[in-house]
């Protein structure tokens, strides 16, 4: 896969992430009143420490079907680049939340 592709798909991802955990503390019902009112500061660790969490997941993912299939020559599409193509993909993520969160915070602003 080309490597700006991949780029836009975990920057896609970590926003989709960071709005969908956004969602459910703000928007859903499900979170307790108290909660809504917390320092922004706080708003951005838990945000974006989930959209951290989705994405260490999703680099194990990457690295078993690495491991799993291309390993096994059935397909050569999804090749790990190795620790820097993970570290960039993590921070890729981080960038997209980070866009999304602060679109968050400025909307709120308003």
């Amino acid at each position: 896969m080309a490597p700006w592709i991949d780029n836009i798909m975990h920057f896609l991802g970590g926003g989709i992430v960071a709005m969908g955990m956004i969602w459910w503390t703000f928007y859903s019902g499900k979170v307790l009143e108290s909660a809504k009112n917390t320092p922004k500061f706080y708003t951005a660790i838990v945000i974006l420490g989930f959209t951290a969490l989705v994405g260490v997941f999703w680099e194990f993912y990457e690295l078993a079907v690495n491991v799993a299939i291309t390993k096994n020559n059935y397909i050569s599409l999804f090749q790990q680049g190795g620790l820097l193509d993970t570290l960039k993909d993590l921070f890729v993520d981080l960038l997209g939340g980070a866009a999304a969160l602060w679109r968050f915070f400025y909307e709120r602003k308003k």
